[in-house]
């Protein structure tokens, strides 16, 4: 039976630094480096290895209440060197870099909570392949209402409108892969996925009983999934393609405070996924429709 040798190390810096600027109360900041390699041996040999080296940081200015509003404005970087080498390399490698800068707003109005967030996101993903390499970039924003209806019970509602970038393994995956029994083609034509959500939320934050309930429903432009072409004895020809769609669900959590050292915790969620509509799919893609 094949097995896996794998090494993973992280390290992680974290500080802030208050009053930096005038107008600004905290300067935070974080920053990682990874360095993530496995091997998939066969009878002592190693017959693929997979490496994933990694750094991301992010930088968060705090500023002083501003006509009754408090908030962050930040930066985040992150870049990835991915290679696959071996029999069952299925993605050529690529780096990744991505950029971002972002807003978080709240204010209150009595038992009532505005929130807001704005995010723009750009990312490049070069490969070793003979593929083009690709560039994507997309905005999201975020408003949420929030009503302290009791003094240990909140009704929240959501809307956002999101992107969502492509990943290198959804642009360039081209061969075998063992872990999930497929043979993964990607598509360097994908673009980015576009999502307007509704979310609204009831809790309980205080007592020995709390809980949070919600519901939910995403319309999805551009959804990227898997879509299988042909199965043979176990084996699933998968390519990576786009299709509208549209998901519901619910999901919520109770928890019980038994003591002052035990609690219990229920959780579970539901969702259902369906086309939002018979689209013609992009150039190059094999369905126009979810599985």
């Amino acid at each position: 039976m094949p097995r896996v040798d794998l090494r993973s190390e992280r390290w992680d810096v974290r500080g802030e630094y208050l009053e930096p600027l005038a107008g600004f109360s905290r300067l935070r900041f974080s920053g990682g480096l990874t360095d993530y390699q496995h091997d998939e041996l066969e009878g002592g040999a190693v017959v693929t290895r997979f490496r994933n080296k990694a750094r991301d940081g992010r930088l968060e200015l705090q500023h002083h209440p501003l006509a009754g509003w408090r908030g962050v404005i930040g930066l985040q970087s992150s870049f990835r060197d991915f290679s696959a080498t071996g029999e069952e390399a299925y993605v050529q490698p690529s780096t990744t870099r991505k950029h971002a800068v972002f807003l978080l707003e709240e204010k209150r109005f009595g038992p009532w909570r505005v929130e807001g967030a704005l995010r723009h996101e750009w990312q490049r993903i070069d490969t070793d392949s003979a593929q083009p390499n690709r560039s994507h970039h997309g905005t999201s924003a975020a408003l949420g209402l929030h009503w302290r209806l009791a003094p240990q019970y909140s009704l929240g509602l959501t809307l956002a409108r999101a992107h969502r970038l492509p990943t290198a393994e959804e642009l360039y995956a081209d061969g075998l892969h063992m872990a999930s029994a497929t043979w993964e083609l990607g598509n360097p034509r994908l673009q980015r996925e576009t999502s307007n959500n509704i979310d609204l939320t009831l809790k309980k934050t205080a007592g020995p009983t709390t809980f949070s309930f919600s519901v939910y429903r995403n319309r999805i432009k551009d959804y990227i999934y898997a879509s299988t072409l042909d199965e043979d004895d176990g084996l699933q020809l998968i390519e990576y393609t786009q299709g509208d769609a549209i998901f519901t669900g619910i999901e919520g959590s109770v928890r019980q405070q038994l003591s002052r050292q035990t609690g219990l915790t229920l959780f579970g969620d539901y969702v259902r996924a369906r086309p939002w509509r018979q689209s013609a799919a992009h150039p190059g893609c094999a369905s126009g429709r979810p599985s």
